[in-house]
């Protein structure tokens, strides 16, 4: 109780950017488009004194829409009025995500977010008892659509709600009696309650990278996906998930199909680590380009080890010592 009195005192005390800093000379930072967005002027009074600033920007919501991705470009325009000589490069969850933004003429990176999540987080434990067929961890919120998992059988659900959306949850529930719902679980127990099913399930038709999607893979657990933008699919292994129409019907064969399929959870783990470690090599080699570019003489691969903590420490709670050695404080 005291420990976490101070930190929120010292929190106040400490005001920082809604950022991470990957490399301090240059300055490469990186932070969410949305806390960036609604930050900015921040950004702008806080980065006024450092010369060279590069921002890579983690995207979150789909971009793979000419509409949307141009939204990147009114904003950054503006933002290069208030503070020029600032390079951003947006890291995209999917192909299609990159060639649009690079359409708009912005730098832009096929490097997928949910290669920065720790996976020591996540662990398989293979004595777990599998007491449902299929976890959605999601908000419950229309764009999650979760009235598509009622027909499968026995369903973990976690995920909070707003009381705004009271009525899509009452409904959602009336539908689902075989689910058992929590708002929430502590971060770091989730992946009990994923290691408890048997197949993870995605089920929006539009949103981000969706981190849980990884999540479930890490324990082991196949997926059921459907078509979606965002580029949830994109570091899952061919094997390890199949696409399903919209529909419950679909939702439920699907789970029964990758139940079935009596993957290994090991494979299924190291196969999406594969992929997460080939993102990783991107985005090392991405900032070992900065560095070469302002005549640094670091070699980053070698920095890494005391750079990379889970997602960056964006939107999560970090010690103030990382925040001394990793942010940057408001002006």
């Amino acid at each position: 109780m005291l420990k976490n009195l101070t930190i929120a005192v010292l929190n106040r005390i400490f005001s920082y950017l809604p950022c991470y800093i990957i490399n301090h000379t240059p300055l490469i930072l990186i932070t969410y488009w949305h806390d960036f967005v609604i930050t900015q002027d921040a950004f702008v009074e806080s980065l006024r004194e450092y010369d060279r600033v590069h921002i890579l920007v983690q995207i979150g919501w789909q971009r793979e829409t000419p509409e949307r991705a141009r939204e990147l470009v009114d904003v950054i325009n503006e933002f290069a009025e208030k503070r020029p000589g600032v390079e951003f490069i947006f890291l995209c969850n999917s192909p299609r995500e990159k060639e649009v933004i690079s359409a708009n003429g912005l730098n832009a990176v096929f490097c997928h977010q949910n290669a920065f999540i720790d996976e020591k987080l996540y662990p398989i434990l293979p004595n777990a008892a599998k007491l449902y067929d299929a976890v959605y961890i999601a908000r419950i919120s229309p764009f999650k659509r979760l009235e598509l998992a009622k027909n499968v059988k026995s369903l973990r659900l976690i995920g909070w709600t707003s009381p705004l959306e009271k009525d899509y949850f009452d409904s959602v529930m009336a539908k689902m009696p075989q689910a058992k719902w929590n708002c929430s679980v502590p971060s770091g127990k989730i992946y009990r309650d994923i290691n408890s099913a048997k197949v993870g399930l995605c089920l929006s038709a539009e949103e981000g990278a969706m981190f849980v999607s990884a999540e479930y893979m890490l324990c082991g657990l196949p997926a059921v996906t459907t078509r979606n933008m965002g580029g949830r699919e994109h570091l899952f292994p061919p094997e390890t998930f199949c696409y399903v129409e919209d529909s419950p019907e679909a939702v439920a064969a699907g789970v029964d199909k990758m139940i079935s399929a009596a993957l290994v959870p090991d494979e299924i783990r190291q196969a999406y680590l594969r992929n997460m470690y080939l993102h990783r090599e991107i985005f090392m080699k991405l900032v070992q380009g900065i560095i070469d570019k302002n005549g640094g003489k670091i070699c980053f691969r070698e920095q890494w080890p005391g750079v990379f903590i889970h997602k960056f420490g964006l939107r999560r709670r970090i010690s103030i010592w990382t925040k001394f050695k990793r942010g940057i404080k408001r002006k």
